[in-house]
């Protein structure tokens, strides 16, 4: 698209940068598991829905002038709406009206896309929430 017309007819293109912000909106099914004490189990299975791709890009390249020139642009990019799986387990504990959280989760690929990283991403979801009534 826009960013391979970016490079046509440059010569000794260096210092390319590409900077993508993505926005993308979460969506889980959770299930809960009451436990003793007010803690609960907790599961999830979901996928982040990616709504809207901004790219930057900015190189340098060598003009007919032989003056090294700076080029930059901002573009929209495509999105792959599901690309990815979340699966989560943790575990939560109510006190009072608030609720403490851990949550290790996994989000393996179901599509490669090119501005999210190829590497399956893990780690642990970490919140503490208000719970308003009862």
């Amino acid at each position: 698209g826009r960013i391979k017309n970016a490079f046509e007819g440059k010569d000794q293109i260096t210092d390319l940068y590409i900077q993508n912000r993505i926005l993308e909106i979460p969506v889980t099914l959770n299930y809960y598991v009451p436990l003793r004490n007010n803690f609960s189990l907790s599961f999830a299975l979901g996928t982040d829905l990616d709504i809207y791709l901004n790219q930057k890009l900015s190189f340098k390249h060598l003009a007919d002038s032989g003056k090294v020139i700076t080029d930059n642009f901002t573009t929209r990019g495509d999105v792959v709406p599901i690309n990815n799986l979340t699966i989560s387990a943790g575990i939560e504990k109510q006190w009072k009206s608030w609720v403490f959280q851990l949550q290790p989760y996994l989000k393996p690929k179901l599509k490669e896309v090119f501005y999210k990283p190829r590497e399956p991403e893990f780690g642990i979801g970490a919140g503490v929430k208000y719970r308003f009534g009862k």
